[in-house]
């Protein structure tokens, strides 16, 4: 249930996830920015915020007992978003994916990840205190976990499922200057560095994860291994950003931004 031994990315997991382009996620936060508070979280986030952002050096501890080896990470077809989810995923939860529990917690939940509501994720978070709690596809901590919920107003019985876990980590590529990028406006080394300070497993351009010595961290892949698949995703230039403002969308957005990530 920990980080398992590395294993190849398939591209048949990630062929369901749908599409993710610059316009939707510039919705996303544009959405998030107009609405009104959900009414439908209704866990204590004042008591779990003060409490959980407290032990966040601790919980982001080494994401795993060894790295993964590049040799075996295949980068799956699909958009460039769902690309560059498979590149953070190896280097967070190369083994575990949706179902990865962080493999410093001793006393595991007692359903898979991808099973469980957000509200019995939280249970298991007070119930097992001095472990970490990182957790699925993208390595999510408490803290983290209780922003996202609030942000995309998903109620507690909402599961942790492959699309709930591939909506929270929509945002917060969104977050790390997804836009900017797309549009030319950020360089592909500052949006790098970035998503290493969401994402502990992913190095700065030092090389080290931006949370490197805290609990033992350090990032799980090279810089070098880090550029070169980034190149591969988005290309060298500005090219592919005409690129893909052009081709046709794969899914029309029917559902408002609530459906992204899926």
């Amino acid at each position: 249930m920990a980080l398992l031994a590395p294993a190849a990315v398939c591209a048949g997991d990630w062929s369901s996830s749908g599409s993710f382009d610059v316009k939707e996620t510039t919705e996303i936060r544009e959405s998030l920015a107009s609405a009104p508070a959900s009414s439908q979280v209704g866990w204590n986030f004042a008591t779990r915020e003060s409490e959980w952002v407290a032990l966040d050096a601790f919980e982001r501890s080494r994401p795993g007992k060894q790295r993964p080896t590049p040799a075996t990470f295949r980068l799956p077809s699909g958009s460039d978003v769902e690309q560059l989810f498979a590149l953070i995923a190896f280097a967070e939860a190369p083994g575990g994916r949706y179902d990865a529990i962080h493999h410093g917690a001793k006393v595991k939940p007692g359903k898979k990840p991808s099973q469980m509501t957000l509200a019995e994720i939280y249970t298991w978070i007070d119930r097992t205190p001095g472990q970490p709690h990182a957790i699925g596809n993208f390595q999510i901590i408490p803290s983290t976990l209780l922003n996202l919920q609030k942000r995309l107003g998903l109620s507690d019985g909402t599961r942790f499922s492959r699309e709930t876990q591939n909506r929270m980590a929509a945002l917060l590529i969104s977050d790390a200057g997804y836009q900017k990028f797309a549009a030319g406006r950020m360089s592909r080394s500052k949006f790098m560095d970035n998503l290493a300070r969401i994402w502990a497993g992913l190095p700065l351009v030092s090389g080290r994860s931006a949370y490197h010595g805290y609990a033992g961290n350090r990032a799980t892949i090279t810089r070098a291994f880090y550029s070169e698949q980034m190149e591969r995703i988005f290309g060298t230039g500005k090219a592919w950003t005409a690129a893909a403002s052009q081709a046709p969308r794969t899914r029309a957005l029917s559902a408002g931004w609530t459906g992204l990530g899926q």
